[in-house]
């Protein structure tokens, strides 16, 4: 079975169609577009499998807590088990280093019994062995929280698209709840723990999507959890500050890469 890293599977009931905006189609990065969004990476799993990040601090990437948590168990993944690699494009990548720790949001309760998550408690904060400098990869700030109908940025890695960064951007803000956003951003497996921009900051990471197409006839959902609030309670102190953004430069190396999956669930996530 394949399943990369992933974005987890949410049913919808029949529902009438509603006008809401259109989403630009996801694209594949340029490579002079890539440095600039060189700080959005693979979390590898060391047995196979991937879930996306992003650098908010030269030695912190932010993601999903399901991203390290075994589903089986629902245990913590080893952090030694996890590889961040920046940049990544085609095989080559600009920065890799091995997690040493990884903290979940207070409120992540794990898997459920019935495989879902719970979407508002899903961010995890890894903390590398070493930082990446910023000739390596680009470091972001985290951002306010969106509203209705803002429009965002995607940059990740998925299914069909394992090896080069891509974007949408712009996706729309649906709904907002108190931590947690819909979005009509396109997610796949492997998009988990991907984060979500407004005006160049990181405000929301990918929890979750639609099994789509929707009966409604609408465009698929994806479910964020928002940074602002979340990574507070996450460090139990003032949000990480970044280093001042800047151009990474193009600095390729050879990459290790992901297998087949990491685990996740396959039920509807709630609110």
């Amino acid at each position: 079975m394949y399943r990369v890293g992933l974005a987890i599977v949410l049913a919808f009931l029949p529902g009438f169609a509603t006008a809401e905006p259109e989403a630009a189609p996801r694209r594949i990065l340029t490579i002079d577009e890539q440095a600039e969004w060189s700080g959005v990476g693979r979390l590898n799993h060391s047995r196979g499998g991937f879930c996306s990040g992003a650098l908010i601090a030269p030695d912190k990437v932010l993601t999903a807590a399901h991203c390290v948590t075994d589903e089986a168990t629902n245990s913590p993944v080893p952090p030694l088990d996890l590889r961040f690699v920046a940049g990544l494009r085609t095989g080559v990548y600009t920065a890799h280093r091995r997690a040493v720790r990884a903290d979940t949001h207070p409120d992540w309760s794990g898997y459920l019994k019935q495989g879902g998550v719970i979407v508002a408690g899903d961010m995890a904060l890894v903390r590398l062995e070493t930082p990446i400098s910023d000739s390596e990869a680009r470091v972001f700030r985290p951002g306010p929280a969106p509203e209705e109908g803002d429009e965002v940025t995607l940059v990740s890695y998925g299914r069909g698209r394992e090896g080069a960064l891509s974007i949408q951007e712009p996706c729309h803000v649906l709904k907002r709840w108190r931590n947690s956003v819909e979005l009509n951003c396109d997610s796949v497996n492997g998009t988990s723990g991907s984060p979500v921009f407004r005006n160049g900051e990181v405000v929301a990471v990918i929890s979750a999507s639609d099994k789509g197409p929707r009966e409604d006839g609408g465009q698929r959902r994806s479910y964020a959890v928002l940074v602002e609030g979340s990574l507070e309670a996450l460090t139990a102190t003032a949000p990480v500050a970044a280093a001042p953004a800047g151009r990474a430069k193009t600095l390729f190396r050879k990459a290790p890469s992901g297998g087949a999956r990491l685990p996740g669930g396959s039920r509807p996530p709630s609110q």
